[in-house]
């Protein structure tokens, strides 16, 4: 297990940018902080840092595979969820579902081009189901949409500061690869395991910073480069250690791998052809 691992950054390929861009920045509440012809940073004007990143694709398939399920934008309390939900209502956003799950609370919803969608906030982690094995079992129940609502704070359009990716959750094609390879050769932990349809993992005290399912059918094909939909995710590594021995990881378990800028960064792909950026903090 590898402690102090977070994902940073989503990197979606788009076919409409600025339809895209227009729905993350008036419905989800992004700003656009940096921008060229063929792409643009996405993040919270106050902090300056990029969550989200559109470009766009160039491989167009018709057929599924395995991809992005959602990016999990976390909140940093639930006032601040309070105010997103009232955005939503507002704007009569297209929110799919929201639900409880014992150590937060989500509201989902999809993008123009089917790219799903959480924004989140966590309870006290004093709060969580969490067993003596370290595990940290979820629950799905309707969310307390009256106690949110009558918080007393207004809709806010935009993200607040401190809003950051708490987590990315994937379609892959075999739970049991890619589980193998997120905490065998990356080196998270498995926190939950939902009756082998999806596995949650971590880095170190959390509920998940990955998810994993199988919810759109196994033997879903690889991603292509371009193709539309997730590009890559970028996980950021806390020190030089935990990069040495992710390195070392991928030699023992014959994963190819590219290293750029004497070890600033590590590319690799996990069983399904998804892309993984490594950075150092």
């Amino acid at each position: 297990m590898v402690q102090g691992m977070r994902i940073t950054k989503v990197v979606l390929n788009v076919n409409d940018l600025e339809k895209m861009r227009g729905f993350y920045e008036e419905v989800v509440g992004l700003t656009v902080l940096h921008s060229t012809s063929s792409g643009l940073e996405l993040g919270v004007k106050e902090d300056g840092v990029g969550l989200l990143t559109l470009q766009k694709g160039t491989h167009k398939s018709k057929e599924p595979t395995a991809g992005l399920y959602h990016t999990a934008f976390l909140l940093p309390s639930r006032e601040d969820l309070s105010s997103f939900l009232k955005h939503m209502l507002e704007r009569k956003g297209p929110v799919e579902g929201a639900s409880y799950h014992g150590y937060s609370e989500a509201i989902y919803l999809s993008d123009p081009e089917g790219n799903g969608i959480e924004v989140y906030s966590d309870f006290p982690k004093e709060e969580w189901d969490v067993k003596p094995d370290g595990s940290i079992e979820g629950v799905t129940q309707a969310i307390d949409t009256e106690g949110l609502l009558g918080m007393s704070v207004p809709a806010q359009s935009k993200l607040p500061s401190g809003t950051t990716v708490g987590h990315i959750h994937l379609s892959v094609s075999d739970l049991h690869k890619s589980a193998a390879f997120y905490q065998d050769v990356l080196g998270f932990e498995k926190k939950y395991d939902f009756f082998h349809q999806a596995k949650f993992l971590a880095s170190g005290f959390y509920h998940h910073h990955i998810a994993l399912n199988t919810w759109e059918g196994t033997g879903l094909k690889k991603r292509n480069p371009g193709q539309m939909g997730l590009d890559r995710f970028v996980i950021e590594l806390p020190d030089q250690k935990t990069a040495d021995t992710i390195k070392a990881n991928l030699a023992e378990h014959k994963v190819n791998f590219k290293e750029i800028s004497e070890g600033k960064s590590i590319t690799v792909s996990d069983p399904d052809g998804i892309v993984v950026k490594l950075t150092m903090k």
